[in-house]
């Protein structure tokens, strides 16, 4: 493994859930707090029993960024306060909701919780681990919308040569011509070779309301006037 391509790739997201975004609004519309549990399927099958499960689980509201996002297509007014109030209402009644399932009158009284991981800014919601025969009431809590398996996506980075590397930068447009149109080449000579930097994939689809792809997407009728042939059944949401 050359040292370019470890520190040229030193990282790579992939966001599972963002594919899933979309289908959960739609369907979190249509039937809130009725047990939303999306991926439960093959080897992530929940069992009927108390053996520890990790899943992902995601909470009504969206991370504040993407309200005010929401907010403003809408034309209303939305204070950063207030979303970020609505995240923190979020975990804070997550967490009431944990203490009576788990509590002495609770359906799960005498079992355990590991709460791994918060998360406030991507998505709003936590990495949990809870017996398995409980997912489904969690599900059916107030705070939540819905919940994942916990997928682990390992990437193994190919063993590239020497030789390899040196012929991709001896040529003027490398790996594809791109690479020229970026003048990646006179980047190198000033010794800019992408040591150190990290990348993140967004791979499998995203949620297109998130703020940082603001303008990415073209609409329906943006498409149109580029004389794209499609028509609405070809966008979601008449995003394209």
């Amino acid at each position: 493994m050359t040292k370019i391509i470890k520190n040229s790739i030193a990282l790579i997201f992939l966001l599972a859930i963002s594919l899933l975004m979309l289908s959960v609004n739609a369907a979190s519309t249509a039937q809130n707090n009725d047990g939303l549990l999306i991926g439960f399927v093959g080897e992530y099958a929940l069992d009927d029993d108390a053996n520890p499960v990790t899943i992902i689980v995601l909470f009504e509201s969206n991370p504040a960024d993407v309200q005010l996002y929401e907010a403003k297509k809408r034309g209303e007014a939305l204070s950063l306060s207030i979303a970020e109030n609505n995240v923190k209402d979020d975990h804070e009644g997550f967490l009431a909701e944990l203490a009576e399932l788990f509590g002495e009158t609770g359906k799960a009284y005498g079992q355990t919780y590991t709460i791994n991981w918060e998360y406030r800014r991507a998505i709003n919601g936590v990495s949990i681990t809870i017996p398995s025969d409980t997912v489904q009431y969690i599900s059916q809590f107030n705070s939540v919308r819905a919940g994942f398996p916990n997928i682990r996506v390992r990437i193994d980075i190919p063993d590239v040569t020497q030789d390899v590397i040196d012929s991709i930068f001896k040529t003027s447009h490398g790996m594809s011509p791109g690479r020229a149109a970026m003048q990646a080449d006179d980047m190198h000579v000033l010794g800019y070779r992408g040591a150190g930097v990290t990348i993140a994939v967004f791979d499998t689809g995203i949620d297109y309301n998130h703020p940082a792809f603001n303008s990415a997407f073209l609409t329906l009728e943006e498409m149109r006037l580029k004389n794209a042939d499609i028509t609405e059944k070809d966008t979601i949401n008449r995003i394209f």
